[in-house]
């Protein structure tokens, strides 16, 4: 009888280390996949497109590489950059991925008379919609590397403004409301002082 209950005691410590063994193998397996779920939100927050965006006054004087490269210009017509009062907006790919599908919404406080993108790449699609008050506008760039910079020339009438070339400097902040850029599950907004 003792023989017995020895061996029934052993079967019972054999089983119980199997199930054990078992249990620890499958936390390891759930603690695993956890992991790898968190790396990959991670991954998703790090490896994604982040736009720097800044508003500067002047236009082609300032970037005149850009300001060749200018995508959406009609060749046949001649802007006379001196009948505008220029400024520039100047946004930079800083984040860990290339922008896809940058959709650019521009809202000012005066009429855009000009809207001249430049785009970075090569044959680097753009769309331009603007409403019929040219106080807002919509434009679509294919594609924006990491580290490049698009470069969007704004040109106001000089003739519709209340501010001569001297003062422009010191004012072009006045007329921008706000920037807004969605690019996949980035958006990023900039706010000027019209808002």
């Amino acid at each position: 009888m003792k023989k017995n209950e020895k061996s029934k005691k052993e079967m019972f410590y054999y089983y119980l280390k199997i199930g054990l063994a078992i249990a620890f193998v499958i936390w390891v397996i759930i603690s695993i996949n956890g992991l790898q779920g968190t790396a990959q939100e991670n991954s998703n927050l790090i490896l994604r497109p982040d736009y720097e965006t800044s508003f500067i006054p002047g236009g082609s004087e300032r970037f005149s590489d850009a300001y060749a490269d200018v995508e959406n210009i009609d060749t046949e017509a001649k802007v006379e950059e001196g009948d505008y009062l220029w400024s520039t907006i100047l946004i930079a790919n800083r984040g860990k991925k290339d922008g896809q599908e940058l959709n650019i919404n521009i809202e000012t406080a005066a009429a855009m008379d000009q809207i001249l993108v430049s785009p970075t790449g090569y044959s680097n699609e753009v769309n331009i919609e603007t409403e019929d008050n040219k106080m807002s506008t919509e434009i679509t760039v294919e594609e924006l590397e990491i580290d490049d910079t698009a470069r969007i020339f704004i040109g106001f009438s000089k003739d519709k403004m209340n501010v001569n070339e001297q003062n422009w400097a010191d004012s072009y902040e006045d007329y921008l409301k706000r920037i807004s850029i969605e690019s996949g599950n980035v958006e990023d907004i900039f706010y000027g002082l019209a808002y």
